[in-house]
């Protein structure tokens, strides 16, 4: 079995698209579905069932998936076993973010890991807190960091950086006089984003419920919630490291909302029942050397 053919079915199976596999592969979306074909040939078995744009895999599908996952890991193994022969880090390494350590902590230090250890070559995964901790819990990271601490059997969660949340508003915006902070007009982050649960957290700790707070919308991601900040449209709740350039710039006014416990962390996550390859344990060392608590 072609081991090309193989690495764009896994990822049509994990993104669920041939376009996106493609773009993450550097390929064409006709080479992706050639070599899906081809696949499907080979074994006499539909892979996937294609309903309009929707990608479903099917049972054989799943099947090899999961036998595919594990082979390319026994390659990764292999070829980091043979780079210590070499007394060199190299290897593969995945690793994932929640929106604020993607954007605003990981990316530093992957480039200057990868200054110390050039031979790494490390693929970045992003999505909200939930999403990341299901893919660690689903193996299919190396480690992770996250902005709140996941309650997940079999992952271990390890304190990291530290981060304060600020409340933040177009400097053209005029709240009402003596408006509660229940009425204030709030750009909400998504179910599943450690921001708003760290932001809950904090407004239960001030004796306010967060059911009854107005929200004027919900965005995915802190780009999308200082955007709609900056147009006006409301008070957005952000990392202090993310909104820090915008507040600097006049696009943005801190805004004092009154609650004081609006400090959280940051916890680099692994799985206990992973292995972890020399890739993964250096980089694992690095951020701990690198943490801010």
């Amino acid at each position: 079995m072609d081991f090309r053919k193989l690495e764009a079915f896994c990822k049509v199976y994990e993104l669920r698209s041939f376009s996106k596999a493609g773009q993450e592969l550097h390929l064409s979306q006709p080479t992706i579905s050639a070599h899906v074909a081809s696949l499907e040939e080979q074994l006499g078995l539909l892979l996937f069932d294609r309903l309009g744009r929707n990608v479903l895999p099917t049972n054989a599908g799943d099947v090899l998936y999961r036998e595919g996952k594990e082979i390319f890991s026994i390659l990764r193994r292999a070829e980091a076993e043979l780079s210590m022969l070499r007394d060199e880090v190299a290897g593969e390494l995945i690793v994932g973010g929640s929106t604020i350590p993607a954007n605003y902590i990981l990316p530093e230090l992957m480039a200057r890991f990868m200054a110390k250890h050039p031979a790494v070559r490390i693929e970045l995964r992003t999505g909200d807190t939930d999403e990341v901790t299901e893919m660690v819990a689903e193996g299919r990271l190396d480690l992770a960091v996250v902005g709140d601490l996941p309650e997940v059997r079999g992952i271990i969660p390890e304190p990291l950086f530290s981060d304060r949340l600020t409340a933040v508003a177009s400097p053209r915006y005029v709240l009402p006089p003596d408006c509660p902070l229940s009425e204030w007009p709030w750009v909400m982050r998504e179910q599943g984003s450690g921001t708003r649960r760290a932001f809950e957290r904090a407004l239960a700790a001030g004796g306010h419920n967060p059911r009854t707070l107005r929200s004027v919308c919900m965005v995915y991601g802190t780009e999308a919630a200082m955007r709609v900040a900056v147009a006006g449209a409301g008070i957005a709740v952000v990392s202090a490291r993310a909104c820090d350039a915008a507040v600097r710039r006049g696009e943005l006014r801190v805004v004092d909302c009154g609650l004081l416990e609006m400090e959280r962390k940051f916890y680099l996550l692994r799985h206990e029942g992973r292995r972890a390859f020399p890739a993964a344990g250096a980089f694992l060392t690095f951020l701990r050397e690198n943490a801010e608590i």
